[in-house]
């Protein structure tokens, strides 16, 4: 199952990806593509936004966004990472694609980090 989803996901959109273990997949995408591919994740069954979680790589003068999501009917958690540049610390919205649930997250992401 993990397979068939990575290969979705790869055809449709050019990211770096692999099945970490059994019901685990991590995916890299560019910050471009973010938003094109959340919906079609979403689309394919994973409905539900766990969290999302920034990490500051100081020395490479970026942060990386990562969002965990969960396909309830397949019982993957999937997990999207971007890298943004500290200068420029924008990256579009997920709450038209999960809703409340996801300004929670970006509401701590922006008092935190000013992404």
């Amino acid at each position: 199952m993990e397979k068939d989803v990575l290969n979705k996901i790869s055809a449709k959109f050019e990211v770096e990806g692999k099945i970490q273990k059994k019901q685990r997949i991590w995916i890299k995408v560019n910050k471009e593509d973010l938003i094109d591919l959340c919906r079609f994740v979403k689309e394919i069954g994973f409905e539900h936004l766990s969290a999302i979680s920034v990490t500051d790589w100081l020395k490479d003068g970026e942060y990386e966004v990562t969002y965990h999501l969960w396909s309830y009917k397949d019982k993957i958690l999937l997990t999207l990472k971007t890298r943004i540049d500290r200068d420029d610390q924008n990256i579009n919205s997920v709450v038209p694609i999960w809703g409340e649930n996801a300004q929670i997250h970006e509401r701590e992401m922006h008092e935190m980090f000013g992404v």
